[in-house]
């Protein structure tokens, strides 16, 4: 797992962060048909006391994931996985890194 590292994320801020998949429905020539935002850990395992709140997950067919994320430890980081399937049966992951930091 290489995740992207996006801006850093105020723990009493709501903010939405988004993953975009069109590349890949793109070359597959499909659609997205579903997508998950879980909080994992460093191994791309599901964490079993998540430190963040997800909400709101949502996507297109195009292929833009998106989900409102609250919460976090200030000094940590915090995995945000993205686990998408499109109408041809193919899927992926794509995980994004936010660090946590007063603003």
């Amino acid at each position: 797992m290489t995740p992207m590292l996006v801006d850093p994320k105020d723990p009493n801020a709501t903010n939405r962060f988004g993953w975009d998949v069109s590349d890949h429905c793109v070359a597959s020539n499909t659609t997205l048909t579903g997508a998950t935002i879980t909080e994992v850990d460093c191994s791309d395992i599901s964490v079993t006391t998540p430190t963040v709140t997800i909400t709101q997950q949502s996507f297109t067919s195009a292929g833009v994931v998106t989900a409102l994320v609250s919460g976090g430890t200030p000094g940590s980081s915090v995995y945000l996985r993205c686990r998408y399937t499109m109408a041809n049966g193919e899927g992926d992951d794509r995980t994004i890194k936010v660090l946590i930091l007063h603003q």
